[in-house]
């Protein structure tokens, strides 16, 4: 297959994935529009400017190769709006002429600040000031669905806001990362290297740190901050410990390196993302477990290292290159199914076509609810002396069902209604 990733290299995802696909016998390429402030490479970067002549060019010049898939990332494609270009026009161009549309979501690109402050006591929104236009992602979530054949989350936490996505893990090339033994010291070394200090923690992590030096635990530890990517390589293959963050909840790219490395890593975990990979050796750390939790491991060398050899073991087993490719490709290969019509955004819409994209909407909404009652039902039910409650809740779980399967029965009916366009 000849794959194009496109047109953002996000934590060098897009490359990594590129060399895997690679190594399994396909034609992959990276593209990306203006480069990236970590230097991750790519087989072309594209200076746009403020000339839609280059974004139309770029375009046809995509169309010329016959990529079979067109992979995008960070819910962008190879149209910006530029010069009235309006955003996605050519999803349609690239299903019409028969070939695959995948999109990979990253985080900051389909999370909503609102759902995600209610669901996480530790959200980084609570500390930090990052944009999230709730109404441009639901904008460009309705014309994404339209015309991808798959929608992929890196993270399983994202598919709280995707829920029709499918999950797969994020993704390093191990060529590049052989694990280091830390060299001999006194004092175990800490790591700590915020790309953003408000959503990794750094102010909790600093003050941890401050209390175990005040407590007389004896380390050294080192806030990298403006590093390229291998300076900051090579400092996590000279520390003891690296912590990545304490509040996004996730095993994160960074994370993943220092695995790769052999380090042990604290970071704080999920139950979501626990549930996914029961294997992941990470210490799991909050703002107020953050002491207790890295007080054994700078008191202890052996456990440093074993937990490296496990990170390092889980890393090859669920992050590599050709096993996540391996999962891309299965994607790649699902048949295509048809598009069925367009983004009514682009057209006058008929009744029909409204109603629809209102019940789809509807749908959406609904689905994640019911995974919330289903989590939510499955805690209370374990508590055997709440059972009034158990029962409460599976009489609106059940309601709950058959409205969705109602919504499906509607959209059935629907979508085979000849448009009237």
């Amino acid at each position: 297959m000849r794959i194009l990733h496109a047109p953002s290299n996000i934590a060098n995802q897009a490359w990594a994935a590129a060399q895997g696909l690679r190594a399994l016998g396909h034609d992959a390429e990276v593209w990306e529009y203006d480069g990236n402030p970590y230097a991750f490479p790519a087989d072309r970067t594209i200076h746009v400017g403020d000339d839609p002549r280059r974004i139309v060019d770029t375009f046809v010049e995509a169309l010329g190769k016959d990529f079979d898939i067109f992979h995008f990332h960070f819910a962008r494609s190879l149209i910006r709006p530029k010069g009235g270009l309006p955003w996605f026009w050519d999803l349609p161009v690239i299903r019409a002429l028969g070939k695959k549309v995948l999109f990979t979501f990253h985080g900051t690109d389909v999370r909503l600040r609102s759902r995600h402050l209610e669901e996480d006591p530790w959200s980084f929104y609570r500390f930090a000031d990052v944009p999230s236009d709730e109404e441009l992602i639901a904008r460009r979530l309705a014309v994404i669905r339209t015309y991808a054949n798959r929608l992929v989350v890196a993270s399983v936490l994202n598919l709280d806001f995707v829920p029709d996505a499918v999950y797969v893990p994020k993704i390093i090339d191990l060529s590049h990362y052989a694990p280091v033994a830390a060299p001999a010291r006194t004092q175990p070394l800490v790591v700590h290297a915020p790309s953003s200090r408000a959503t990794k923690g750094t102010d909790f992590v600093l003050k941890g740190f401050e209390q175990l030096d005040a407590a007389g635990v004896a380390f050294e530890y080192r806030l990298a901050e403006g590093l390229g990517h291998d300076e900051l390589m090579d400092l996590f293959g000279a520390a003891d410990v690296v912590v990545d963050n304490l509040l996004l909840g996730d095993c994160e790219v960074s994370a993943i390196e220092a695995m790769a490395l052999g380090k042990p890593v604290v970071s704080r975990i999920r139950d979501e993302v626990t549930a996914a990979h029961p294997e992941c050796p990470v210490v799991s750390a909050d703002p107020d477990t953050f002491v207790e939790r890295l007080t054994p491991l700078l008191r202890d060398a052996a456990l440093r290292r074993q937990i490296g050899e496990r990170g390092r073991a889980f890393v090859e087993s669920t992050h590599s290159a050709p096993v996540v490719a391996a999962r891309l490709v299965a994607l790649y290969e699902e048949p295509t199914k048809n598009l069925g019509r367009t983004f009514p955004g682009w057209i006058v819409m008929s009744t029909d076509h409204r109603r629809l994209i209102t019940y789809e909407e509807r749908m959406q909404r609904l689905e994640v609810r019911v995974t919330d009652l289903t989590r939510a039902l499955e805690v209370r039910t374990r508590d055997l002396a709440d059972r009034k409650a158990a029962s409460e809740g599976t009489t609106l779980l059940r309601s709950l069902r058959g409205l969705r399967a109602r919504f499906r029965r509607v959209l059935r009916r629907l979508k085979r209604k000849p448009s009237r366009t």
